[in-house]
């Protein structure tokens, strides 16, 4: 199907599905009537002969158009609708909690046994990590990982 711009003016070639979505539509297209015209012409002679005959050629002085009623026709079409400002942010949120779930959350969620192992500077390090991970919906700042943390 094809792609328009938002007022259906445009075909789009190019467009950013990060920024905006496809809207399925119908374009509606109305044609005139087109005016039914036979084929008129006139014959040129393009050589003669001695005994009278003649070689010649049509040549067409206006060429024949078929009727066509008025008609309507009706395509299914996409539309690119840009996101808004709040959209693109509410889609940003969403892509950092994805990947706090997948970054931070399988770390801290480990068990005592593993937490046990650790001494208290890590353990701050860590519960600052954690903290940042958990405000990144207001920060919108991805937090760096401690070095020591695999």
């Amino acid at each position: 199907m094809k792609v328009y711009n938002q007022e259906k003016t445009q075909i789009l070639e190019e467009y950013n599905l990060q920024t905006g979505r496809l809207v399925e539509d119908i374009l509606t297209v109305t044609f005139d009537e087109v005016k039914g015209v036979e084929e008129q012409g006139h014959y040129e002679t393009i050589k003669e002969y001695e005994n009278g005959g003649k070689d010649v050629k049509w040549v067409v002085d206006v060429e024949k158009v078929e009727y066509k009623p008025k008609r309507t026709e009706q395509e299914k079409i996409f539309v690119y609708v840009p996101y808004t400002e709040q959209e693109l942010k509410e889609i940003k949120i969403n892509d950092l909690r994805d990947k706090r779930e997948n970054e931070c959350f399988s770390v801290i969620n480990r068990g005592v046994l593993w937490y046990n192992k650790l001494d208290s500077e890590k353990i701050e390090q860590l519960e600052k990590w954690y903290n940042d991970w958990l405000n990144i919906t207001e920060t919108l700042i991805v937090p760096t990982k401690p070095d020591w943390l695999k």
